[in-house]
């Protein structure tokens, strides 16, 4: 053979594992790269989640909401906290935990709109208020639930790590 020939022929070998390699490490950074985008999703819905759970365990468990009757409001902030999480779980789940979240937020308002009539102190008004009492710890022991089993089960199959099992 001739030396030109060998040194083609070298120099093919030499291109095609080149090439090889090449694409083994392209095929590397594929996955890293969608694994780091779930991983970066994962965090953001994680945080939403736990928006949620803070929230309920907040009207579930805080004193002032365990004792209904008087003027027992959420705080502004945890409720600000919380909208803000309302407003990215459509992008990062869709409709369904965005419409629970809603949800959640129906209840937290109903339960401070019943805070002005339990707070009233008129004699008249004694039956509206036993009623606006019981309602708000109706309302508490659904929060009481959402945190302690409603929460977890609708968010576990977006925060579901199988995939990465064996």
């Amino acid at each position: 053979m001739f030396p030109i020939a060998q040194a083609t022929s070298t120099v093919s070998y030499l291109t095609a594992t080149v090439a090889f390699c090449t694409f083994v490490v392209a095929l590397n950074q594929y996955f890293l790269a969608r694994t780091k985008i779930r991983q970066d999703l994962f965090d953001k819905r994680f945080k939403v989640y736990e928006a949620a759970l803070a929230f309920a365990r907040y009207i579930a468990t805080n004193q002032q909401c365990k004792n209904p009757g008087g003027w027992n409001r959420i705080p502004i902030e945890t409720e600000y906290v919380y909208e803000e999480s309302i407003n990215t779980a459509h992008f990062l789940f869709g409709s369904e935990i965005e419409i629970f979240l809603k949800q959640m937020s129906d209840q937290a308002t109903a339960y401070n709109n019943l805070s002005i009539i339990t707070a009233l102190d008129s004699d008249s008004f004694a039956a509206d208020r036993e009623a606006a009492t019981l309602r708000q710890e109706e309302i508490r022991l659904w929060f009481l639930d959402a945190w302690q089993n409603i929460v977890r089960q609708r968010f576990a199959p977006y925060l579901s790590f199988s995939e990465f099992r064996e």
